[in-house]
């Protein structure tokens, strides 16, 4: 199940969601908080951000619990290249 809000209301981020959805962090691995996945085009018609951050989303919806198994919700975070850029500086 996905939740996404935006003031207004932007459609076409719909493809760029599916598209992080299916390739999660690039990798074979399950994204873990920190990790960015640049797309080839944008996030919404108009916007100049390719990049979201996988962010922890437990200040939002805490984990929950079904039997003895526990959902961690995930945040995504749009990034613009410059914050893109400062992080991977950061990172050093």
């Amino acid at each position: 199940m996905n939740f996404l809000l935006l003031s207004p209301e932007v459609d076409s981020i719909a493809e760029a969601i599916a598209q992080i959805a299916i390739e999660g962090s690039g990798s074979s691995n399950i994204p873990q908080y920190g990790d960015t996945i640049t797309l080839s085009f944008p996030l919404w018609e108009g916007s100049e951000i390719y990049t979201i951050l996988f962010n922890d989303g437990a200040k939002i919806l805490a984990p929950l619990k079904i039997n003895n198994n526990f959902i961690k919700f995930i945040q995504l975070v749009p990034l613009f290249s410059n914050e893109l850029q400062l992080k991977r500086i950061m990172e050093k």
